[in-house]
C-alpha cells in the first residue's frame, strides 16, 4: 500500500510540473505579442522560467528512472539527478524572485 501511495505522489508531481510547464508556456507566448510593450528583464525572466521547468522536469523523470535502475550510467547516478532538479529549481526561484521586477507583471500590462 505504501508503494502505491508513493508512486501517485510521483505521478502527481511529474503532472503538476507538467501543467506548471504548460502553463509558463502559454504566460510567455501572451507576453510575445507585447515584446515591444514589456521590459527585456521580465522577457528573459519569463524565457528562464519555461527552461528551467523543462529541465526540472527533465531532471525528475531521470531520477526516477535512476531509482528504478532503468537507466543506469555511470556518468547518470541519483546524485547528479538530484543536483540537476535543485539547479533547475534554483534557476526558476531566482528566475520568478530575482528577475522579475513583481509578481504581477502580466496583470499590470
Amino acid at each position: 500500500m505504501d508503494e502505491q501511495i508513493g508512486w501517485l505522489v510521483v505521478l502527481l508531481m511529474i503532472f503538476t510540473i507538467m501543467f506548471c510547464l504548460v502553463r509558463q508556456i502559454y504566460d510567455t507566448w501572451i507576453l510575445r505579442k507585447l515584446k515591444e510593450i514589456i521590459p527585456k528583464r521580465t522577457w528573459v525572466g519569463h524565457l528562464l522560467m519555461c527552461g528551467s521547468l523543462f529541465g526540472l522536469l527533465v531532471s525528475y523523470v531521470l531520477n526516477i528512472l535512476v531509482a528504478m535502475q532503468l537507466a543506469v550510467s555511470n556518468l547518470m547516478t541519483s546524485n547528479s539527478t538530484n543536483l540537476g532538479c535543485f539547479l533547475f529549481l534554483a534557476i526558476y526561484f531566482i528566475a520568478k524572485f530575482g528577475i522579475i521586477k513583481r509578481a504581477g507583471d502580466i496583470s499590470q500590462i
